[in-house]
């Protein structure tokens, strides 16, 4: 009899996806973009929140939500994250939160997927497609199940509204158009 009502309570977390929640001391939400048409400017957001259901023998992803603070971006010069911060670029005291939503993953191989969310970035909203690899599964000192994953997108700025731009000395435009997402995930099951 114990044996199963062991089984009937592990039963729910063999079946259904589990909800997950990012760990912000080990994750990053980052892009990279061109800067001259000679360089790269990288940067991250540190201020944001991910929850999404997964489930790792099925391969399912789903109701994804990443709530991503504007204000928190983070390119390590306190001069140009101010620009940043302007109508020129996020608008952040107009739009303080940019988000992705509403995920399709279709599975590619084994680990890795093709994952479509809505981005939310000044008021637009616009599909974007990642290349999502699942690296797998762990638990912490806390005995919590935990799930990394790696996704890299593309974007261009304009499609959202961001259009500022300058004529770079000797040809060209200040600051590229296309902008790569880099996102770094670790998340712990929530219970």
């Amino acid at each position: 009899m114990k044996i199963i009502l062991f089984l009937l309570c592990l039963l729910p977390t063999l079946l259904f996806a589990a909800r997950y929640r990012t760990d912000p001391e080990h994750s990053r939400i980052g892009f990279r973009i061109s800067h001259m048409m000679i360089n790269h400017v990288n940067g991250q957001f540190n201020d944001y929140i991910g929850t999404f259901d997964f489930d790792p023998k099925a391969g399912t992803l789903k109701d994804t939500s990443f709530v991503v603070k504007t204000n928190s971006i983070d390119t390590g010069v306190q001069k140009r994250d101010d620009h940043l911060r302007t109508k020129d670029f996020f608008n952040v005291e107009k739009f303080p939160e940019m988000t992705i939503t509403n995920s399709k993953i279709t599975r590619k191989k084994k680990n890795d997927y093709k994952w479509t969310g809505d981005l939310t970035l000044l008021g637009v909203t616009k599909p974007v497609t990642f290349d999502l690899t699942y690296n797998g599964m762990k638990k912490d000192k806390d005995g919590k199940n935990k799930v990394g994953f790696t996704a890299k997108g593309k974007i261009n700025r304009q499609d959202f509204g961001m259009t500022f731009n300058a004529p770079a000395d000797g040809g060209g435009l200040l600051v590229g158009n296309d902008v790569d997402i880099l996102i770094d995930i670790e998340a712990f099951e929530e219970k």
